[in-house]
């Protein structure tokens, strides 16, 4: 069934990242027979069975495996079978065949630098030194922007991260400000809606619903505590929908 295949799935993996490539081989196969491969998971087993047999040096029954999958959605993977496929044509003397499948890679995927490495390595086996040479200069490109779009995002993730903190700090310090003027003012319906709405900020819904409750007990009119309430049923009920 689907869990014996992602148990065999992981063992596989285990199998190629220790450089296990024949017992990998088995595994996938026994992987994807189980889910079957009309479906994505099937086909990256089907995939990682032929990676194993190209490291193998056995491009033929690669190819084979390779070539049994079907037309899929899922485009970097995809892009992935392409390149795949080009190895194991470079490697059999079919350079042309190789050079076709390289070039699809590049087109589904541009911004895999590895691809034009492949290229150029086929590009420079044609003699087309010129061409060989571009690609390479290609790859350092998509590397270099690559590693331009990692560092900005990381910038944004940290950014995202402070204002996250800062905001946390914030409404907590809130929280505690309004529990002292609780202690001084208890059956304020006002200073309950008050704290329900900062702890609703900060996901703290039993919380909130607990103050709102409160605050509704001092005042049943209280109209930022039903709007509270309101607010925490939209919550749960998108949460429902996930």
């Amino acid at each position: 069934g689907e869990k014996s295949s992602y148990i065999l799935s992981e063992l596989a993996m285990t199998y190629l990242f220790l450089n296990e490539y024949k017992n990998a081989t088995k595994y996938f196969k026994l992987s994807y027979q189980k889910s079957g491969i009309h479906n994505i998971f099937g086909i990256s087993q089907l995939y990682y069975e032929a990676l194993s047999f190209k490291e193998l040096g056995k491009y033929k029954k690669a190819l084979m495996l390779l070539n049994k999958i079907p037309k899929i959605i899922d485009d970097e993977l995809f892009a992935k079978i392409l390149s795949l496929q080009s190895i194991c044509y470079f490697n059999l003397g079919k350079s042309d065949k190789a050079l076709f499948h390289i070039n699809a890679s590049i087109g589904i995927n541009p911004a895999n630098s590895n691809y034009y490495k492949i290229k150029s390595t086929i590009l420079n086996h044609l003699n087309l030194i010129e061409q060989s040479i571009l690609c390479e200069k290609k790859a350092i490109e998509v590397d270099d922007e690559n590693k331009r779009k990692e560092l900005q995002m990381k910038q944004i993730i940290e950014e995202q991260a402070n204002e996250l903190k800062n905001k946390i700090e914030y409404y907590e310090q809130r929280t505690s400000i309004y529990n002292e003027k609780l202690k001084e003012n208890p059956t304020s319906a006002t200073l309950y809606s008050q704290k329900a709405a900062v702890l609703m900020e900060l996901q703290q819904y039993h919380e909130t619903i607990s103050c709102c409750n409160n605050a509704l007990k001092f005042n049943p009119k209280e109209k930022n505590a039903l709007k509270s309430i309101f607010t925490l049923q939209e919550i749960e009920y998108c949460e429902a929908r996930k």
